[in-house]
C-alpha cells in the first residue's frame, strides 16, 4: 500500500525548525556560518507557512548543516585561543627581562667610560 505524504495546515511549525538556536550560535560561536542558519531557519518557516514542505525541510537541513559548522568552528576558534595562551605561558617569555637588558648593558658602558677617563 502506498503511503500518503502527511498533510498540515498552511503555518504549520516545521519539525526541526532551528531558529533560537541559530540566533544562540551567531551570538555565541561564528557570526557569519550563523547568519547562514539563521537565513535557512527564517526560509523554512516561510515555505513552511506557504505549504511548500519539500521545500521546508531542505531548508530546515541546510539550517542544521549551518548550525553545526558555526559551532564547531566556534569551539575550533575558543580552543585555538587557549592553545596559543597557554603556550605563551608555557614559553615564559617576560618582556620586562628584555627590557632589562639594554639598560644593564648601558650601565656597564658608562662604569667603562668611567673607569677609561680615571686612568
Amino acid at each position: 500500500m502506498a503511503e500518503t505524504p502527511e498533510v498540515r495546515p498552511p503555518g504549520a511549525n516545521v519539525p526541526g525548525y532551528l531558529l533560537p538556536l541559530s540566533i544562540l550560535a551567531t551570538l555565541f560561536c561564528c557570526l557569519p556560518v550563523g547568519i547562514i542558519a539563521i537565513i535557512f531557519s527564517v526560509q523554512a518557516r516561510s515555505k513552511s507557512q506557504a505549504g511548500n514542505y519539500a521545500g521546508a525541510s531542505q531548508a530546515v537541513r541546510y539550517a542544521n548543516i549551518s548550525l553545526i559548522i558555526a559551532v564547531v568552528s566556534g569551539i575550533l576558534v575558543i580552543v585555538l585561543i587557549f592553545a596559543f595562551g597557554l603556550l605563551g605561558a608555557l614559553t615564559g617569555s617576560n618582556n620586562q627581562d628584555i627590557n632589562k637588558q639594554p639598560a644593564i648593558n648601558k650601565q656597564q658602558d658608562v662604569n667603562k667610560r668611567q673607569d677609561v677617563n680615571k686612568q
